[in-house]
């Protein structure tokens, strides 16, 4: 009865602070999942509304410190310094072009490609470190190679 009177006010409250609707979704189905979790360990006593805003609201912070960390891993491994150190402005132009074409795609597909190509890290590395799937991780690559050779056209 709770997640019917609740789910589609969590569900909104939940997609309004994130603005992604499977985000949402995710936070909203974890919030329930909590709920269940609660009224099963505390027999006869069940959570209300207000309850599961509040827990909503938690696992909302804990979604926005992820997406954080997840920004921040994404700069660690495209640690740009290291790529310009590599780079020599003197010597190969070739190089000089890829590094431009790689510095203006966004920083997943950088890292992405930095990951395969120039770390030689396998489909397999490449998906637990983002927490994807295999496939999810091949179809990342190829939207980052098509945006790779789109921008490495553009600068030519």
């Amino acid at each position: 009865m709770l997640f019917d009177e609740a789910y589609d006010n969590i569900f909104r409250y939940c997609l309004i602070r994130t603005g992604s609707r499977s985000a949402a979704e995710d936070i909203a189905s974890a919030t329930f999942v909590d709920a269940a979790r609660t009224a099963a360990a505390n027999e006869g006593s069940c959570p209300d509304v207000s309850w599961l805003f509040m827990v909503a609201r938690r696992r909302l912070i804990d979604h926005w410190r992820g997406a954080e960390r997840h920004r921040k891993r994404l700069r660690r491994i495209v640690d740009w310094r290291a790529v310009e150190d590599r780079v020599d402005p003197e010597g190969d132009p070739a190089a000089n072009l890829v590094h431009e074409a790689l510095a203006s795609l966004p920083d997943r597909q950088r890292a992405l490609l930095t990951l395969r190509y120039l770390d030689s890290c396998s489909v397999a590395e490449i998906a637990d470190e983002f927490g994807l799937t295999y496939r999810a991780a091949e179809s990342a690559l190829a939207r980052s190679r098509r945006s790779f050779l789109a921008a490495w056209k553009e600068i030519q």
